[in-house]
């Protein structure tokens, strides 16, 4: 769990990057002041590791604490170039309550591997006309996308809507930016909707092989595909699934091929390397919704294999996410099926609503143990004749079950044994401090914090090393994690009022 409970994060998106790190992204409202005459939507973000362990907590891309209007920023979408720079798409809502008229934009940032800002936010869109949703001329943008090609550029899309006399006008835009920031292709209009006439929406994306990056969207309630190369330039006009559906989303397999999903009733439907269909559309029954799908994502293993997974097509009834598995021929390997239930006592889950849902997992894990021990920190302190308190981390990151999980924890002969909240009565022989473990599965980790006695009148600033080793019964794959150091310091603890600790 990456926030504490009652968040209300919304419109999540996932990506892996090259580093094997994953990047979290996600909407989050608030109310500027206590009778919420201002409220804002922020983006945040979140990084974890292969392990799950977070390695940028919870951070804000954008902060709208000096808003003097509502400021919404929506729908985040990631993507991760090959040089580890992360592309952070979505559009902003400027809403005045007072004449009810609203402004609409959309943003892009650039961030490093280590979730850094290094470009942006810059509006790509420079949109200047506030307006009701019933007044002409007054452009709307919505459904952001992006997607990493191989010589690291961002190619990003979006949805274009506004009003004339004769009807609503959809579109698809997009543009190319390069991963620090410069514009290799300046905003575009990729559709010819023409009012009360044909109109497109919901584009996807995806990166293909040779620099190139297919886009998928719905005309006029048709799934439809092109294909674009790094410069912008169309390599594959447009063309027809042969299927009706809506929120597309799309990936290339790793033998070459493309699957293009889509909602309503998922169906799917697959591309050869020369991006001409060769399966498909096939709908995926799935009698366990009983109010529909809808908002599919896919990804790909090593395998040749496409997941898709997706979630309850009426806003009132979400109960669980589905998933299935399909090879590049168009065979059904797993058919729909729920993997994830909410919660008895609220029944309500959902993932991306815009293709963001799931990514790839390219980790293969050691096939033995692969046992860790870490501390929280390498510094810990205590004062003279108090206690510090030291934090401990455990895990096995291999897919065979640990057991005979020991642990010891080596004090420095000055420091003293005063108590832990493993759960495990440890014993105590001399300098070592030595925990009996419960057996540990799969990337499991368990932390507790152990206290230890720091000597009374002991010089500040004099430190003390600790020493953890964990051993377990069978072969081990990477011996050096299995221990780690640390040192307590002498410190004079100064502790602030909670207001002051907590402010943002």
């Amino acid at each position: 769990k990456a926030t504490s409970d009652g968040y209300y994060g919304y419109n999540m998106a996932v990506a892996e990057a090259p580093n094997g790190n994953f990047v979290y992204a996600w909407d989050r409202g608030r109310c500027l002041d206590s009778n919420c005459d201002i409220y804002v939507r922020e983006i945040e973000y979140a990084l974890l590791d292969r392990y799950g362990n977070v390695v940028r907590p919870v951070s804000k891309l954008t902060d709208h604490t000096g808003a003097t209007v509502n400021t919404y920023d929506y729908s985040p979408a990631v993507a991760v170039a090959p040089n580890g720079r992360i592309g952070v798409l979505w559009y902003r809502r400027l809403w005045d309550w007072y004449t009810r008229r609203s402004n609409y934009n959309v943003y892009f940032a650039i961030l490093d591997a280590s979730g850094n800002r290094v470009y942006g936010p810059v509006n790509l869109t420079n949109n200047t006309a506030w307006g009701t949703g019933g007044e002409l001329n007054v452009p709307q943008f919505y459904s952001p996308r992006i997607a990493a090609t191989g010589d690291n550029r961002f190619v990003l899309a979006w949805e274009r809507y506004h009003r004339e006399s004769a009807g609503g006008v959809w579109d698809i835009y997009y543009a190319v930016r390069d991963t620090n920031g410069n514009a290799v292709k300046g905003v575009t209009r990729f559709t010819d909707s023409t009012a009360g006439g044909t109109w497109y929406y919901s584009p996807a994306l995806t990166a293909l092989s040779n620099n190139r990056a297919l886009l998928a969207y719905e005309r006029s309630g048709t799934i439809y595909y092109a294909v674009l190369d790094s410069g912008g330039n169309t390599v594959k006009s447009q063309t027809s699934t042969g299927s009706d559906g809506w929120s597309p989303d799309a990936v290339q397999l790793s033998d070459g091929r493309i699957v293009i999903a889509w909602g309503g009733s998922v169906r799917f439907t697959v591309l050869d390397s020369t991006y001409n269909r060769i399966a498909g559309p096939t709908t995926l029954s799935n009698p366990a919704a009983p109010t529909g799908d809808a908002y599919v994502s896919v990804a790909a293993d090593a395998a040749g294999r496409a997941i898709l997974t997706w979630m309850d097509a009426d806003g009132s009834y979400r109960r669980n996410l589905y998933y299935a598995l399909v090879d590049s021929n168009g065979n059904v390997l797993t058919p729909p099926m729920i993997f994830r239930t909410s919660l008895a006592s609220n029944p309500y889950i959902l993932t991306s609503y815009e293709g963001y849902g799931n990514t790839s997992y390219s980790w293969t894990p050691s096939s033995v143990v692969d046992g860790v021990a870490a501390f929280s920190a390498s510094l810990f302190g205590g004062p003279p004749g108090g206690n510090a308190a030291v934090g401990i981390r455990y895990a096995n990151r291999g897919a065979t079950v640990a057991t005979g999980v020991v642990l010891t924890a080596t004090l420095d002969s000055n420091l003293a044994y005063v108590s832990d909240t493993s759960g495990v009565v440890p014993t105590v022989s001399g300098n070592d401090v030595v925990w009996s473990l419960p057996d540990l599965d799969f990337l499991e980790s368990r932390d507790f914090t152990l206290y230890v006695r720091v000597p009374s009148g002991a010089d500040y600033g004099t430190r003390y090393p600790i020493t953890l080793t964990l051993t377990s019964a069978g072969s081990e794959a990477n011996p050096p994690d299995n221990t780690a150091s640390a040192e307590v310091m002498v410190s004079r603890q100064v502790f602030l009022p909670l207001v002051l600790r907590n402010y943002p």
